[in-house]
C-alpha cells in the first residue's frame, strides 16, 4: 500500500435516522480506528510460565475528533449529537486514503459511547466522539 498524509482521510457517518451516510470528513482532525485481539490466558497448576494459546473474540472500536459544525443535517455536531442515547447503531465507513475508487475502505455498525465537546475561551471549539462496533467490520475497498 502507498503512503498517504492524513489529510486525505475520509469519513462519514450516518445521522440518528440512520438512513443517510453524513461524510463530515471536513470537520474532522483525527480518527483513530482500533482492532483489539482477546487472547486469554491458557495457563496451568504445573505451568512454569504463561501461556496463551487460545485466540477469542475480535473487537473494534473508533475515537474521532474535529471542530465543532452545527450546520444543519450535515454538520458534525447536528450528526453527532442526534446520536447521544440513540438506542440502535449507526453506519459508518472510513477510508484512511480517502475515498477514491479502489482506496480501503472500513466499514460497519457502530454505537456512540461517548460524545465530548471542548469551548476554550482562546480557541476553536472542538468535540471528541467515541465508538464501539457492533459486530466484524467490514474490509474492503470503495
Amino acid at each position: 500500500m502507498a503512503k498517504s498524509h492524513g489529510r486525505t482521510a475520509y469519513f462519514s457517518i450516518e445521522d440518528s435516522g440512520g438512513s443517510t451516510l453524513r461524510n463530515i470528513s471536513g470537520d474532522l482532525t483525527n480518527v483513530d480506528h482500533q482492532e483489539d485481539v482477546d487472547i486469554p490466558d491458557t495457563s496451568a497448576l504445573g505451568d512454569s510460565a504463561r501461556g496463551y494459546e487460545v485466540v477469542g473474540l475480535i473487537g473494534n472500536s473508533f475515537s474521532i475528533s474535529g471542530h465543532v459544525n452545527p450546520a444543519a443535517t450535515t454538520g458534525a455536531h447536528t450528526v453527532l449529537s442526534g446520536l447521544v442515547g440513540l438506542a440502535g447503531t449507526v453506519g459508518y465507513e472510513y477510508g484512511p486514503q480517502g475515498n477514491a475508487s479502489g482506496a480501503t475502505k472500513y466499514s460497519g455498525e457502530a454505537r456512540l459511547t461517548s460524545y465530548s465537546l471542548s469551548t476554550p475561551v482562546d480557541g476553536v471549539s472542538t468535540f471528541s466522539a467515541s465508538f464501539v462496533v457492533d459486530g466484524a467490520v467490514g474490509k474492503g475497498t470503495f
